[in-house]
């Protein structure tokens, strides 16, 4: 029974741990896709700056809230939220980097900077 209970715990980790990955990789090519975008696809009221923005912070956090509990372990979740917590009390680093190039993006573009700020985000999720 210890073993089996070890087993869950140690699972639910890890799988938590994948969740994390996958939501850090999902927020890093959604954020690539934000900068390689049309220029005029930023002037739909959809696309806005702060709706790209929150779209990065809350919605690819729900493909990891999904993730965790379609596999089925009540300790999973559990894991998942510990690790969430610890991320959450640093707060989404990447937001101001974000929220700054893709409301700012006819300069980013003008200047030929995407790959600068797709770095600045990359580091920033790496820290988290």
């Amino acid at each position: 029974m210890l073993v089996s209970i070890l087993i869950l715990i140690f699972k639910g980790f890890f799988l938590g741990y994948a969740a994390e990955g996958l939501v850090k990789r999902m927020r890093i090519k959604l954020f690539n896709a934000y900068l390689n975008q049309e220029i005029g696809w930023f002037d739909s009221p959809g696309n806005q700056a702060g709706v790209l923005v929150a779209k990065l912070a809350s919605d690819v956090d729900n493909i990891g809230e999904v993730s965790g509990p379609s596999l089925g372990v009540m300790l999973q979740g559990i894991s998942t939220k510990q690790i969430r917590n610890v991320g959450g009390q640093q707060g989404f680093i990447g937001e101001q980097i974000a929220q700054e190039s893709i409301s700012s993006i006819r300069t980013v573009y003008g200047l030929g900077l995407e790959g600068h700020f797709e770095k600045l985000f990359y580091k920033s999720c790496s820290k988290v």
